[in-house]
């Protein structure tokens, strides 16, 4: 899965005056994000670690199981954008998901299969083995950088620098 940037809407042109009067934060709101089925092979892009500094990060920086061990989503720190996730018991890559911005957090919900992932921007990233959604956070200036899951997995708690929101699973 590879996440996409476009257009919300078209404008109309007394619109599209008034959009231009708004700030930059606005004009992110008006745009979408969703995910694409890539074809493979995907490119996926590398960061380099800087080999003047002592000790440079490389590898694996964050990892969760799901709640039945069997699978288990990963984040290379020379590929910040990416969000591998494998099925352990059959040892096979299970899916990739590209973002746009660096992966700030991940967790499993405690029941119902779903890897909720946040970019410190305003989207709630989330992952099932059916397939997976962009959720946009309907408040102005907030950026998810993490979230935790209520023990139930029905709930999901989003913080950004200053604040927290509170979001809820609908099936």
């Amino acid at each position: 899965y590879q996440e996409v940037e476009e257009p919300r809407e078209v404008l109309a042109p007394m619109q599209v005056q008034q959009r231009q009067q708004q700030q930059q934060q606005q004009q992110q709101r008006d745009t979408r994000a969703r995910y694409l089925v890539s074809q493979l092979p995907v490119n996926i892009t590398s960061i380099t670690p800087p080999t003047n500094k002592p000790n440079p990060k490389l590898g694996i920086s964050n990892m969760a199981w799901s709640p039945d061990s069997r699978l288990l989503a990963t984040i290379n720190e020379n590929m910040p954008h990416a969000v591998w996730v494998w099925d352990v018991s059959a040892a096979a890559l299970t899916a990739v998901l590209l973002h746009i911005s660096s992966v700030r957090s991940m967790a499993w919900a405690p029941v119902g299969g779903y890897l909720a992932m946040t970019t410190g921007s305003g989207r709630v990233y989330v992952w099932t083995a059916s397939g997976a959604s962009i959720v946009h956070i309907p408040l102005a200036a907030f950026s998810a950088v993490s979230l935790k899951w209520s023990p139930d997995g029905t709930n999901l708690t989003l913080m950004d620098k200053e604040a927290f929101c509170c979001a809820y699973i609908t099936s």
